[in-house]
């Protein structure tokens, strides 16, 4: 393994920018942002998730959208944000609404399996600024935070198949670590690392963010 230095989260992918509409992206998800758009409501939110990794490498299909609400997002505005996903999807099928803790789920059923959810929830940090969508009047993550909440993930709740995820953007190991505390599913003994493609010509760095 290589000598790892402890380049930081600000430096993951700082010579990537959003490369425009992805190919990957279900219609429904389209159509939900389109219209948050066309009701002024594009900064209520900012896209994250597999959603949002898709506008900087469009690596692979996803059926679902995950966002953040902004900080500056009244509590009508939510509201409204709410109401203008359910109104959009209602043609489509039959649309619940979920919430559990800080998350509301906007959910579309067809033929009784679910097809399509809307996710958006609260979060208490942020690496960058939130960046226009190419594409699109709506918000959309910085790269490092797009990986840092993988790797939140990864860590809080040991969901080992974020590493697949990954792939396309980095290679992910475990390296010995001494004197720290539990990380949950993490072994208390072991840092997590992962090497970045980022820089000319798509080079490996490596850092690491626990």
């Amino acid at each position: 393994m290589a000598n790892l230095k402890g380049i930081g989260c600000r430096q993951i992918g700082e010579q990537r920018r959003p490369v425009g509409r992805p190919t990957n992206m279900p219609n429904c998800a389209e159509i939900c942002l389109r219209a948050l758009a066309a009701q002024g409501l594009g900064t209520a939110i900012s896209i994250g998730g597999a959603l949002g990794l898709l506008h900087y490498l469009d690596y692979r299909p996803t059926r679902d959208v995950h966002a953040w609400w902004t900080p500056e997002t009244t509590l009508q505005e939510r509201q409204r944000v709410v109401q203008v996903i359910e109104e959009t999807l209602e043609p489509f099928g039959q649309v619940r609404k979920r919430t559990w803790g800080d998350v509301v789920s906007i959910e579309l059923f067809q033929e009784g399996k679910a097809v399509f959810s809307f996710q958006i929830a609260s979060r208490s940090a942020q690496l960058e600024p939130s960046v226009p969508a190419p594409w699109v009047d709506v918000l959309l993550d910085s790269l490092p935070d797009l990986i840092a909440s993988k790797m939140v993930a990864l860590v809080e709740r040991g969901r080992l198949g974020i590493f697949g995820t990954f792939t396309p953007f980095a290679r992910v190991g475990l390296r010995p670590r001494r004197n720290v505390g539990n990380f949950g599913g993490v072994a208390n003994n072991f840092r997590v690392v992962i090497w970045i493609a980022s820089g000319p010509g798509w080079q490996w760095r490596p850092t690491w963010l626990a």
